[in-house]
């Protein structure tokens, strides 16, 4: 029971992480557009540009945004004219009729959007434009609200008395019938209040007259219980009575066990120089079982010590076939992800700092790559210099290796943006890495004999460590394979196809 309570706790949890990360990450991209639009110098095309995403983002329905995007467009080139700030809006009201009319949020973002080009527009360049947008609001709405602001508008701002008589004559009618419709709603709203509230009445008076019979069972349980403890009392007095004349024979029977005693107590003297005896023979007996314990824990512990470094070396199952079998068969996987990083100028900043404080930062970095490796479920390879490799999806294949490889990556590069601004604070120079990554087939197994390790090689590792050296510093760089394997969770930035150097022209990608 204690559980199943747990459960919704838990999950209201989880929804509230999920909605934590996201946040931040919608958040970024909407900046991350914004810092794109300023690197425009044309107004008009800025305006575009801007327009152009605030509809993108009206189709999804995520007003908020689609407003910071048109607000941008016309602050760009109401520093030009009034005027061109008008003919910016009647841009982003025409975009919006054409796309998303049907959604009643939009609608009335429109109808704002109309009474603000009304305030500024005095040589009435919208009277055409409202009555189109009149009829395609009004076949698509049917609150009551909407059409009567719209009604307003149109009949404040149209000079044609042909279509304001028109209007009245086929719209007054429908535009009556809505706010009748809207107004029964309310009323049966509050007819169904009403009943709710006449129905909880009649349950609390259920429960105060419950609660009445509960007082009065009461009140006879109380006169009950006065009774049971008048009877406890006299019983007590009695007891008393009893233990006094017990008492009396309990001191008889210890001056008869006193006697007793001193006569066995000779008796007794004999029986613990025996016994005495008997126990240092244990004691010593104990001493030899308990060193025979510590060899069997120690010889324990070190079998447990060898097993952990084999285990340091080489995944699980590949170590247990080794011990049963004393070597390991070669296997071929055909969907594993190989990852390949290093870091850029690493040769130049090795010049400029000691080898032990080098040692000490490929350390930091190399570790927290193995916590992430052992987080994501991914077997870490080898290291060479600088050099970090892993792979998904081996020793044992996962349908979900390819993501779990590039979160991985992702989380490499985010440590080391955090890592870098802590050591530019120490005035330490930067470590940027580049990050490749390829999904294929491989064969994995073990190589060696005195130090031997569990390694990987096929065609897949070579395209991995070419998409390595020809990535992009900071960021994840990614095959077509991989990437389509993708498509799904993550968006991609195409790089076009890449000379390499033994391969050809090959498509990159990296994640946006």
């Amino acid at each position: 029971m204690k559980m199943q309570q747990k459960y919704p706790s838990v999950l209201l949890l989880l929804i509230g992480l999920i909605f934590f990360y996201q946040l931040p990450v919608q958040s970024q991209s909407t900046t991350k557009q914004l810092e794109e639009l300023k690197q425009i110098n044309s107004p008009s095309a800025y305006a575009k540009k801007a327009i152009k995403i605030g509809i993108e983002y009206l189709r999804k329905n995520e007003i908020t945004k689609s407003d910071i995007f048109f607000d941008a467009a016309e602050e760009k080139v109401r520093k030009q004219s009034k005027s061109a700030a008008q003919s910016i809006r009647l841009e982003i009201l025409d975009e919006s009729v054409n796309c998303c009319i049907q959604m009643a949020s939009i609608r009335k973002l429109m109808l704002g959007k109309i009474e603000e080009i009304i305030k500024d527009d005095k040589k009435k360049v919208l009277g055409g434009k409202l009555k189109n947008i009149f009829e395609s609001i009004n076949q698509s709405s049917s609150d009551p609200t909407q059409l009567a602001t719209l009604y307003r508008l149109v009949e404040n701002y149209t000079d044609d008395q042909d279509y304001l008589r028109w209007l009245k004559a086929n719209n007054g009618a429908n535009l009556a019938r809505s706010q009748l419709e809207s107004e029964k709603k309310a009323i049966a709203k509050s007819l169904n209040q009403a009943e709710r509230e006449k129905q909880n009445l009649s349950t609390t008076l259920k429960l105060n007259e419950e609660q009445l019979q509960s007082l009065e069972s009461a009140s006879d349980s109380m006169n009950t219980l006065i009774s049971l403890r008048d009877q406890q009392l006299r019983e007590l007095k009695f007891e008393r009575q009893i233990d006094s004349f017990e008492q009396a024979h309990q001191e008889l029977l210890i001056s008869q066990k006193e006697e007793i005693i001193d006569i066995k107590d000779a008796s007794n003297r004999r029986m613990m120089y025996a016994i005495i005896g008997t126990i240092i023979a244990l004691i010593l007996m104990a001493l030899s079982l308990l060193k025979s314990i510590q060899i069997n824990k120690q010889l324990n512990e070190e079998k447990a010590h060898s097993e952990e470094l084999l285990l340091n070396i080489l995944p699980a199952n590949i170590a247990e076939e080794i011990k049963a079998n004393g070597k390991v068969n070669t296997r071929e996987y055909e969907n594993s992800t190989v990852l390949f990083s290093d870091f850029l100028g690493f040769s130049q900043i090795a010049k400029k700092v000691s080898a032990a404080e080098l040692v000490d930062d490929l350390n930091t970095c190399f570790t927290a790559f193995d916590k992430m490796a052992e987080k994501y479920g991914v077997e870490k390879i080898k290291t060479i210099g600088d050099a970090y490799m892993c792979i998904g999806g081996i020793p044992e294949p996962h349908e979900n290796s390819a993501l779990n490889v590039v979160k991985m990556g992702i989380e490499m590069q985010s440590f080391l943006e955090q890592w870098n601004q802590e050591r530019e604070i120490e005035g330490k120079p930067a470590l940027h890495a580049r990050i490749g990554i390829h999904t294929g087939k491989v064969a994995a197994g073990v190589v060696g004999f005195n130090k031997f390790c569990y390694d990987v090689w096929g065609d897949t590792v070579n395209v991995a460590s070419r998409m390595e050296s020809n990535g992009i510093v900071n960021k994840v760089n990614l095959s077509e394979t991989t990437a389509r394997l993708l498509q799904d969770q993550y968006q991609f930035h195409s790089r076009g196809e890449i000379e390499i150097k033994n391969m050809g022209a090959v498509r990159m990608y990296y994640i946006i």
